[in-house]
């Protein structure tokens, strides 16, 4: 199993695993990192830290994550994606935000609890259909083990929610059973959740991920926090 804390990262290209990075090994994610790694942004009022999206982007968006140590956060050239064995990629994002508050290390790997970015926007208009399928894909790749294990995961359960700025939009969950992975941070299971909204001419979804029943894990009241944070630049 390989991972990577993500620290220090000079090169443009890296490979590493968002599940490695959170604890197991899985198929590989890769980085390219445009910009100084493991970058804060501004701090609001609460101590919470604004997450930015890229500069003059179409369709720009933000998310929030609790400041301090435990957050690293990487700014928003800080570009990822998953890629099936043909080298194409199912599931790009930025601006990834990973959280090791539960102070786990495999080999010699600190291993994240959880993680939040935002996805690249997409074409399209059903919000329900994009949560859906986008739901799938980043379960799919957080769930893929190295050797092409697979991850047992429901179906995504959907509703229509509203952000805080009154932007409708749908989020969509999905939860993986970690228990056919070994590994010292794993939890039993693990979810991954989306909200997709429109914006520009096009769908902009911010996704977070994190383990169940892990010691110093993120809690419901923060990861749902984080979920409602996201917002249209």
């Amino acid at each position: 199993m390989t991972s990577d804390r993500l620290r220090g990262v000079a090169a443009l290209l890296a490979v590493l695993s968002l599940v490695a990075a959170a604890g197991a090994g899985v198929v590989a994610l890769v980085v390219t990192s445009g910009g100084d790694d493991a970058a804060s942004e501004a701090s609001s009022a609460s101590g919470w830290t604004t997450v930015q999206d890229r500069t003059g982007s179409e369709g720009a968006a933000t998310y929030q994550v609790p400041g301090g140590d435990e957050w690293e956060i990487h700014d928003a050239d800080f570009a990822v994606s998953y890629k099936d064995a043909d080298g194409r990629p199912y599931a790009s994002g930025h601006a990834a935000s990973f959280y090791y508050g539960n102070d786990c290390v495999d080999g010699e790997e600190q291993v994240a609890a959880g993680w939040a970015l935002l996805a690249d926007e997409e074409p399209g208009g059903d919000l329900t259909a994009h949560a859906t399928a986008s739901a799938r894909h980043w379960a799919r790749g957080y769930g893929t083990g190295a050797g092409g294990l697979v991850a047992p995961t429901t179906e995504p359960v959907v509703d229509k929610v509203e952000l805080g700025d009154g932007t409708p939009a749908v989020s969509a969950r999905v939860i993986l059973d970690m228990a056919v992975f070994d590994g010292p941070c794993l939890g039993g299971d693990a979810e991954v959740t989306v909200v997709s909204f429109r914006t520009g001419d096009g769908i902009k979804t911010l996704v977070a991920a994190r383990y169940h029943g892990v010691t110093g894990g993120i809690t419901d009241e923060v990861y749902d926090a984080i979920l409602e944070s996201v917002r249209p630049d």
